[in-house]
């Protein structure tokens, strides 16, 4: 991965650089949802 960051990193910064503050934005009942749904489709 880039940076000499493992995959597991990589996905870990992707969904909380980029994706969580759209996720803050979401109806609180779906955030984990989302959440989880992303981390499984990495």
């Amino acid at each position: 991965m880039s940076r000499g960051l493992s995959e597991r990193e990589s996905e870990h910064l992707i969904v909380d650089g980029f994706l969580e503050p759209i996720i803050l934005k979401m109806h609180p009942g779906l955030r984990e949802r989302f959440r989880k749904a992303v981390r499984e489709a990495a």
